[in-house]
């Protein structure tokens, strides 16, 4: 199967596990727990075989629409940080006879935080709601410090110090309400439900190492009891009042996007100068074949991996608006300029259509700023849907 086909693939597997998992119905109320429950002792509990599905509980942690849900192809365990080419004086090049201008050149690798995504909001039978996640009351950022025992033990997966304080408890809420509460600590009142142990094993199969420790609160594969969320979808069963609002939230954005039917190395010198802001030279690790870091001198990080996929990253405060904003208007200027840059050269050089096109994003309602028709319209996608036309109502969900 051609790489590229096969990555995409996967990435609307993934979606489409969660697509399954979160349209199941509501869970009858079998007990009541009156006593609240800080959050990781509740999980412990549950796995414990001490509070059962169907049990009514209370407990309090930072509730938010983000999630760490998809890892992109091109996620890495360090990013590079912004480069600076800055002029070193002058010198006599022997070679060419003449005074030539020095360069020097100056970049360092940085922590590569794992990106967040909001779900789009699902329809049943009970209504549209939403897939939020409610973290512990110690829960502070999105952007996590680096650990250093995988640091120095190679881990490939990710350097990330990934904490109980950011393993998260998948909360269903209605879209209203969701809206109302996100991003606030909040105490909560709802249903232990259970997730259909046929499709947690169709999700399980779409983990990555990073994302079963984010889960660890809510999915423990050798736990007899597997995995929980807490339903709130109900009126008369649910409560929540907000304890606290926040001012800021950091986090990591990301788009990732693939040249439509480009499969040939011959390309690649033409697409790597159109990379925006790019300096001198670009790099990859010995022990990662085929991912390509490129220097740049701007706040969008951007990683290739052949043959031809390509993610833009940007860390920004996902509460504060001009913030924001910025950030936004800056991922998808970058963005926009490779994708026209890069079309031009190869048009101009073979005489060939290169065409962009966006396949993930962290929130699916911005998809059309990086592209007319939104994420998932390609050749590849077309492919895909030949060969298992059952993942039409999940592109369709995500592009809604």
């Amino acid at each position: 199967m051609n790489k590229t086909i096969s990555t995409i693939e996967n990435g609307i597997k993934l979606f489409d596990s969660i697509h399954k998992i979160w349209k199941s119905g509501k869970t009858k109320i079998l007990n009541q727990i009156r006593e609240p429950k800080r959050l990781v002792k509740l999980s412990d509990e549950f796995f414990n075989s001490e509070i059962r599905y169907g049990s009514l509980i209370t407990t309090s942690g930072f509730l938010s629409n983000y999630g760490y849900t998809y890892r992109p192809k091109t996620y890495m365990t360090t990013i590079p940080d912004r480069g600076k080419d800055e002029n070193a004086g002058l010198k006599f090049d022997k070679k060419m006879g003449k005074i030539v201008e020095e360069h020097k050149m100056t970049v360092r690798l940085r922590l590569f935080q794992f990106p967040v995504q909001i779900i789009p909001p699902f329809e049943n039978e009970l209504g549209k709601f939403r897939l939020l996640y409610l973290y512990p009351e110690e829960f502070s950022s999105f952007i996590l410090s680096e650990d250093g025992d995988k640091k120095k033990n190679k881990i490939l997966s990710d350097h990330l110090n990934i904490t109980k304080s950011n393993m998260a408890i998948p909360i269903l809420l209605n879209e209203s309400q969701a809206n109302k509460y996100s991003n606030s600590f909040v105490k909560i009142t709802g249903v232990i439900s259970p997730i259909p142990n046929d499709q947690i094993e169709y999700f399980s199969n779409y983990l990555c190492d990073t994302r079963r420790q984010f889960y660890y609160n809510f999915y423990r594969p050798f736990s007899p009891n597997l995995c929980y969320c807490i339903d709130c979808r109900d009126y008369l069963d649910y409560d929540i009042k907000i304890l606290n609002r926040i001012d800021n939230l950091s986090g990591a954005l990301y788009v990732e996007a693939h040249f439509e039917n480009l499969d040939d190395a011959k390309y690649g010198a033409f697409i790597d100068k159109a990379i925006p802001n790019k300096l001198a030279f670009n790099f990859a690790y010995a022990d990662v074949p085929g991912i390509t870091h490129y220097i740049t001198d701007s706040d969008v990080s951007v990683i290739g991996i052949k043959p031809y996929t390509y993610g833009f990253y940007i860390e920004t405060d996902l509460i504060d608006n001009r913030k924001f904003e910025i950030s936004l208007r800056k991922l998808q200027a970058s963005y926009d300029m490779f994708r026209k840059k890069a079309s031009a050269l190869i048009r101009n050089e073979f005489s060939l259509e290169a065409k962009l096109k966006p396949d993930f994003i962290f929130d699916f309602r911005r998809q059309k700023l990086f592209h007319p028709d939104g994420v998932l319209v390609s050749k590849e996608v077309e492919n895909i849907l030949e060969k298992d036309q059952n993942l039409f109502d999940t592109i369709r969900w995500l592009k809604q």
